[in-house]
């Protein structure tokens, strides 16, 4: 028998994995549009594709965060692998997507499991042990024809301390001694060879953090951030990394630890708080020039917020960061902030960049770390923000722009259960306009496709310990948005393909222990 459920209202509990980037809700300022009504497709209910495996059991995780990435990052690869959960044996486990495909094994996954794919590579994280605050534990990489190899038994795995090269053939990472109980940075070619360490050594303590990120498209140079004793500020600096051979081109001393780099790999961005007028120690917002070594410096305000975005042409680069008056934006070769906005961002973050580069998402945390205010602040017009949210009880459920940059999308509100997984009323707001549509409700998840189009799961429900919904495709270049029921009653949890053609899922709500349906499916996306 096949069983067909289609429950409107939302109910949370436990699931497997931990949400890595704190996702939660939202309340909108503006006068919303009523909630669109559903067309259900008929057959179109039952899952439709093609299967790429059977089981009742088949999971995929909740995206999350591994590199220096500002929002979440889908988990399929260029060549089409997806990991998955296999809750028959415990392991997560990589299969292509293509009928036939067999399955490989890569280790048991826990409550930490995390996925995170650029170009042709997957890092797999398994955190089983706390650092300090942190945690740590066995990394992988996955890819062809390697296959799944072990880089490290006890990596480093808070936040973007793990990064892979555009060109996805070498691998970042932290790794921890927990003898020692120091941290040192070493890369690998992605089939685990070439191991090089570029910082031997580095205090684990609670005041430090160890972003990593590879320069632009390069493979070739990295920049890095750790602290050199337990209760110093942060170092930031860049290595070359030719062969064996390690060269430590520029450094920054005394930063805030985080910092941004940008496309053409020249620069990376940071705040400091040092002496002001020392070019080694400035105060406020820093730009590191990566193969120079110079460090302008862009804005004396000793309080910094966040770091933005890179954003200019290749010989007229900008930055853009937060403070506690203001988000700004200012030339690096000839440093002159102009304020875009005004406000108070003394705990605010940006969200994302349009794909355009017209538009941000500026959010402003609350008593809560995972809930923000939301605003949508132009990049080219100063004082042209939109605010979307208030609370605040904001937050992003998958992407924050359609591909064509012409919507922003948030939620509001998103309930949160106790392990971190949200969902809530979708809303979508087309840039220069001041009233935004609801695109749907108790949504968990929405990607976008193409154009102005995204695919979401919808009207989630709890079910034998799991979550559960409508797999839906929204056009909002309509008015009210158009939507399509794609498949009922699928597991929550649903990726895009990297070229985000095809949208990957798992369907486990047949009774039947035979059943036609339930397993790993690959669709395209309307």
């Amino acid at each position: 028998m096949h069983l067909r459920l289609h429950v409107t209202h939302t109910v949370n509990t436990p699931v497997p994995i931990v949400l890595v980037a704190a996702l939660t809700a939202c309340s909108t300022l503006l006068g919303a549009n009523d909630p669109i009504e559903v067309t259900d497709a008929g057959p179109g209910a039952l899952p439709t594709g093609v299967r790429i495996l059977a089981g009742s059991s088949l999971r995929l995780p909740q995206p999350a965060v591994l590199g220096s990435a500002a929002v979440l990052p889908r988990y399929t690869t260029a060549d089409g692998y997806v990991p998955y959960l296999d809750g028959s044996d415990g392991v997560l486990k990589v299969i292509q997507l293509a009928p036939g495909s067999t399955p490989t094994p890569v280790a048991p996954f826990g409550a930490g499991t995390r996925a995170y794919a650029t170009n042709r590579t997957l890092l797999l994280a398994f955190p089983s042990k706390t650092v300090i605050t942190a945690l740590a534990g066995p990394l992988f990489s996955f890819s062809e024809p390697s296959g799944a190899i072990q880089l490290s038994p006890t990596a480093y795995l808070a936040g973007p301390s793990t990064a892979v090269s555009a060109d996805g053939q070498r691998i970042a990472e932290w790794e921890f001694d927990p003898v020692l109980e120091s941290a040192s940075l070493v890369v690998t070619n992605v089939d685990g060879s070439g191991r090089v360490t570029l910082v031997p050594s580095s205090l684990v303590g609670s005041g430090c953090v160890f972003p990593v990120a590879f320069a632009g498209t390069q493979d070739d140079t990295v920049v890095a951030s750790w602290c050199t004793t337990l209760l110093s500020s942060p170092v930031l600096a860049s290595f070359s990394v030719s062969g064996s051979t390690v060269t430590q081109t520029a450094t920054i001393q005394k930063t805030g630890g985080a910092f941004i780099t940008d496309g053409a790999g020249r620069f990376a961005a940071t705040s400091t708080g040092g002496v002001t007028g020392n070019l080694d120690d400035p105060a406020g917002v820093a730009v590191l020039d990566i193969s120079s070594g110079k460090v302008p410096l862009i804005d004396p305000e000793p309080t910094v917020a966040a770091l933005g975005f890179f954003t200019g042409s290749s010989t007229d680069e900008t930055v853009s960061f937060l403070t506690p008056t203001g988000y700004w934006v200012s030339p690096i070769a000839t440093p002159s902030p102009t304020k875009l906005e005004s406000g108070s961002f003394s705990t605010a973050s940006l969200f994302g960049l349009s794909p355009g580069g017209g538009s941000a998402l500026v959010s402003v945390a609350g008593t809560s770390l995972s809930t923000f205010d939301l605003t949508l602040v132009s990049t080219a017009e100063p004082f042209r923000s939109t605010p979307l949210v208030s609370g605040p009880t904001g937050n992003v459920l998958g992407d924050c722009w359609t591909v064509d940059s012409s919507h922003v999308l948030w939620g509001d509100p998103v309930t949160t259960s106790p392990n971190g997984v949200m969902s809530g009323t979708l809303h979508a707001l087309a840039v220069g306009d001041t009233t935004p549509a609801t695109v749907g409700q108790g949504v968990h998840l929405a990607w976008a496709t193409a154009s102005s189009k995204i695919i979401a799961v919808a009207n989630v429900f709890s079910i034998g310990g799991g979550l559960r919904g409508d797999l839906i495709a929204y056009d909002l270049s309509t008015t009210p948005p158009s939507s399509r029921l794609l498949v009922s009653n699928v597991d929550a949890d649903f990726t895009l393909t990297a070229d985000r053609t095809q949208i990957v899922y798992t369907y486990s709500g047949d009774t039947d222990p035979q059943s036609p349906y339930d397993g790993l499916w690959v669709m395209g996306a309307p």
